[in-house]
């Protein structure tokens, strides 16, 4: 049987341990699960603070913002990462309409309140028909509080394109995209498996932006899948 793996579990934007909690479950049998968030004012410091604040060889699955900063450490020290998963991510840094539109979410949040911006942003996280308590949304993103909801978008906004050090990653890498993520399109998770051809793809149906607390059965089987592909 081969060793235990450590399983790094990288927060999305004002997630937290709970966002993690079902697939860290599912997946205690095979790993030893860390749901992080990781802090710092780009996706570089992030990054370090992650290494930093771990040892030795590690499996790194990313949501959302999670995502970036797990190509963030990959690249700051590959010879740690073990294995890359990118879930409701993208490789490619934000385009002009993206970035404005953080700046109008950040904008908002001065002007409005971000209890005001948490209750509009959370419907759009998950699908229509989620089982998911719209509440239990809003508490996870409530829990994150203003400041760092807001060093998170500037740091997404400020990432650097990823996809050119992606094509040359020989680990296992696993893209999980959902069909009605209307934070990051599906079209993102295709485009990491087209960069990288050895990648799994698996786009959920019927889920939204948060497949990790919409879809953990799902989520956590294709995880499975991936801890036990063949290193190279």
């Amino acid at each position: 049987m081969a060793d235990r793996q450590t399983l790094i579990l990288l927060c999305g934007i004002a997630g937290d341990a709970e966002s993690w909690s079902e697939v860290a479950t599912l997946l205690s049998n095979v790993a030893d699960c860390h749901p992080m968030v990781a802090t710092g004012d780009s996706i570089a410091a992030m990054a370090d603070d992650i290494l930093a604040r771990t040892t030795g060889p590690i499996a790194v699955a990313g949501h959302s913002l999670g995502g970036y900063v797990a190509l963030a450490v990959q690249r700051a020290d590959p010879s740690r990462v073990t294995r890359l998963a990118l879930i409701n991510s993208s490789a490619a840094p934000d385009d002009d309409d993206a970035r404005a539109a953080r700046l109008q979410t950040i904008d908002a949040v001065a002007r409005h309140g971000y209890d005001t911006i948490v209750r509009r942003l959370a419907p759009a996280l998950v699908h229509p028909d989620s089982q998911i308590d719209l509440g239990q949304v809003e508490a996870l993103l409530l829990r994150a509080e203003p400041e760092r909801f807001v060093r998170e978008q500037r740091a997404a906004m400020g990432r650097p394109d990823a996809r050119p050090a992606l094509a040359s990653t020989r680990v296992p890498i696993l893209a999980i995209g959902a069909d009605a993520d209307r934070i990051v399109a599906s079209a993102r998770s295709i485009e990491i498996a087209e960069i990288v051809r050895h990648a799994t793809l698996d786009i959920l149906t019927a889920s939204g932006h948060l497949s990790p607390m919409e879809e953990p059965v799902r989520v956590a089987d294709a995880l499975r899948v991936w801890l036990e592909a063949d290193l190279p």
